[in-house]
């Protein structure tokens, strides 16, 4: 049966086309379909998972048995079934996975894989044991040589992610199997380049004023804007004999004598009492409090008229990608609020008794989406993924993205896929 135009119908023709096909091959091969069977003609793991939720739920879309074990076996009964479903390389034959020879599958590969299971995109493969899911290796382990020490990893002596030989596994730390990993040529070794920035006493005061200037640019209301990379949650940080400090409460405790520690929170206001930015490292701009003193200062009401104001500006002056977070800055001064309050009126998250929860959006160079049921019916057409998660109200767009990529089945009961343009 042909598949190669699989991807070009829709998704119901090509879960019926895949079940035909796997009840013929399952008829003719009298075997299970493996995910190896369905690569070969061109079938992805994911395009399986946003079909059907999961190999094993293909097989049983297919009427194909799928072997479930019992619940509380014994650790002999968990090696009986090991042992009945191991598959070993042919004699003669190279282990296909070693990235370097091991003296375990020098000239005969000895590794154990299963077969009908089902494994992941790393090559390894899931296992129930005792209530807890584990990976097949460490099961072999736990069922052979006995119990796992308290942090400790189960570590590949062959380098092959999918062996389960007892005799190809054994115990140590995260650090000695990574060390393993590099030496055999299994993993990178990148050496972390940190820059030395001469500090190394928090309480160096003029030092740290010197590193701050280098690092800053002055603005009109005499903030001292860092220019380096922030956290996420927007607060510059420095690394201190092996620890990451916070620069604006390191400024704050040598501004007040205080030890780092001491300090709450770093408030950030400006001589006119506005709330400043919080890569602002101005001495003079920082003072103690604490969280609930933070989220006042950055609290502004806003009118109706400004709500609508804001809207309408976004709606005339946002018109290809990249305006929205130019807009947002902009405005943000211009009404002496944050960025992020820009953004989330824009998006209709914020101040939605002042509009109809629309959303604009900044980004109409995306791929429009597509929502649709379980059933295929198509319910909405959105303009972009953020759009999508904006107007039905969702916290993030990565889910809705993961669907319509292939690696999700579905999200809040909706499948969602991109529009073909």
């Amino acid at each position: 049966m042909d598949l190669t135009a699989l991807r070009s119908l829709p998704n119901k023709q090509q879960k019926i086309l895949l079940i035909d096909f796997g009840k013929e091959f399952y008829s003719k091969e009298n075997k299970i379909i493996t995910q190896k069977d369905l690569d070969s003609r061109n079938v992805s793991c994911d395009r399986i998972r946003f079909l059907f939720g999961g190999l094993r739920q293909y097989h049983l879309a297919c009427g194909m048995p799928t072997k479930i074990r019992e619940k509380n076996q014994t650790p002999d009964e968990v090696k009986e079934y090991l042992d009945s479903i191991k598959v070993i390389t042919p004699d003669n034959a190279d282990c296909p996975s070693l990235t370097v020879p091991s003296s375990l599958c020098y000239k005969n590969c000895t590794c154990w894989t299963p077969v009908n299971r089902y494994e992941r995109q790393d090559g390894r493969t899931n296992f129930r044991y005792q209530g807890k899911t584990m990976l097949l290796h460490q099961v072999s382990y736990l069922v052979n040589k006995g119990p796992i020490e308290e942090g400790k990893v189960v570590m590949h002596l062959c380098n092959y992610p999918s062996c389960y030989n007892p005799d190809h596994v054994k115990t140590g730390t995260s650090g000695e199997n990574n060390i393993q990993k590099i030496e055999e040529g299994r993993q990178k070794h990148t050496p972390k380049k940190v820059k030395d920035h001469g500090l190394r006493d928090q309480y160096d005061n003029q030092k740290l004023l010197e590193i701050v200037k280098e690092r800053c640019e002055i603005s009109t209301k005499g903030e001292w804007l860092y220019k380096g990379s922030s956290t996420n949650t927007g607060y510059p940080k420095i690394m201190i004999n092996g620890e990451l400090k916070t620069f604006s409460k390191l400024i704050l405790a040598n501004k007040l004598g205080k030890k780092y520690e001491e300090i709450r929170i770093a408030r950030h206001i400006l001589p006119d009492g506005s709330s400043g930015e919080r890569h602002d490292l101005n001495p003079d701009h920082l003072f103690d409090g604490t969280r609930s003193d933070n989220a006042n200062d950055e609290h502004k009401d806003l009118t109706k008229e400004e709500v609508t104001y804001i809207r309408e500006e976004a709606s005339k002056s946002i018109s290809k990608k990249g305006d929205a977070g130019k807009f947002d800055i902009e405005m943000g001064e211009e009404l002496d609020i944050s960025k992020n309050t820009v953004k989330q009126i824009r998006l209709g998250n914020s101040y939605k008794e002042f509009h109809d929860g629309s959303s604009i959006m900044g980004t109409i160079a995306g791929n429009p989406v597509l929502q649709l049921d379980l059933e295929g019916n198509l319910i909405r057409e959105y303009s972009s993924v953020q759009e999508a998660a904006a107007v039905n109200g969702y916290k993030s767009d990565s889910y809705i993205y993961e669907v319509c990529e292939g690696r999700a089945t579905s999200y809040k009961g909706f499948w969602w896929e991109y529009k073909e343009v």
